[in-house]
This record gives C-alpha cells, sequence and structure tokens, in this order.
C-alpha cells in the first residue's frame, strides 16, 4: 500500500497522476489500460479541483494498493476528499451525446467516459463530526492488462455476470 497527498493545483494532480501511472508502470500496465488509467485519473482529480473546492485548493489524499488475490492485474486507488458529497456514480448529469455539440449542455461527458473506461468505481460518503461533514471516498480499481478486443484480462466490471 502506498499513499499520495496534494493540493487540488494542476501542478499537483499532475504530479499525482504521473506518480499512480508510474506504479502502474512499474507492474507492467499494457498501453491500452495506462491509457484508460490515465483519462480516468484526469477526469476525476480534476473534477474534484473544480467542484469539490470551487474557492480554491483544496486536500486530496489517495491511497493505492492490490487487492489480495489480484496480484499485478489490478491496481486500487481510493481518492478522498473533504469536499460537498457527490456521489459520481448516481448524481452526474447524463449527456446529451445525440444532440448538436454547440447546443448540448455542459456537464457529465467526462464522466460518461469514464463510466466506459472498464475499470471499477465505488463510491462512499464518510462520515466525519457534524452531520454534514465528512469525506468523499471514490475507489477507482484498474485492470493493468487488456485481453482480446480491449477487455481487461482477469477483471469483471461490477455489475456485469461472471
Amino acid at each position: 500500500m502506498q499513499t499520495l497527498s496534494c493540493i487540488t493545483t494542476a501542478e499537483d494532480i499532475r504530479l499525482v497522476e504521473n506518480s499512480i501511472l508510474a506504479i502502474a508502470d512499474e507492474r507492467a500496465v499494457d498501453s491500452l489500460s495506462r491509457a484508460r488509467m490515465q483519462l480516468v485519473l484526469d477526469e476525476m482529480l480534476t473534477n474534484i479541483r473544480f467542484h469539490s473546492y470551487p474557492e480554491g485548493p483544496g486536500s486530496i489524499h489517495i491511497i493505492i494498493y492490490p487487492q489480495v488475490g489480484d496480484g499485478d492485474f489490478i491496481l486500487h486507488c481510493v481518492i478522498q476528499d473533504w469536499g460537498p458529497e457527490f456521489n459520481p456514480l448516481v448524481d452526474s448529469p447524463k449527456p446529451e451525446l445525440w444532440e448538436n455539440i454547440e447546443e448540448r449542455p455542459i456537464g457529465g461527458l467526462g464522466l460518461h467516459l469514464v463510466h466506459n473506461m472498464r475499470c471499477g468505481l465505488r463510491y462512499e460518503r464518510v462520515r466525519e463530526g457534524a452531520p454534514s461533514a465528512g469525506r468523499n471516498e471514490l475507489t477507482l480499481s484498474f485492470p493493468l492488462r487488456c485481453g482480446p478486443g480491449g477487455l481487461p484480462e482477469k477483471f469483471t466490471p461490477p455489475g456485469s455476470s461472471s
């Protein structure tokens, strides 16, 4: 298990992303899985930067670990922030994919891409102190290798059969 912490500046987020990708590189991540991981990390960390801390930089804490039994096939990242409660699995707007791009409302496209990147996603709001206080915990589970057709090896996304 490794931990990383940063504040939500563009520079710090880039450093954290690069650190996580370096850990994946040490585990022999393939190029497709690495590209997916980079897109998901960029989207999720940037969303935290702008939506959890709209008034200015705030704290992010990340725990990185392989799940017991996963060996080198899956890398898990638990991203914690102390912004307002927001569950990206249910609270994000659905993008209007079929609308003209100039007329399409802003929002939801990045999270739509994340949902389709074949990584596991889990959200939890952890209560701390007062009823409204707490932290967001988003767990991202990244398969490190893709098999035929771009599907992850030894990984079944949550909600799928087998």
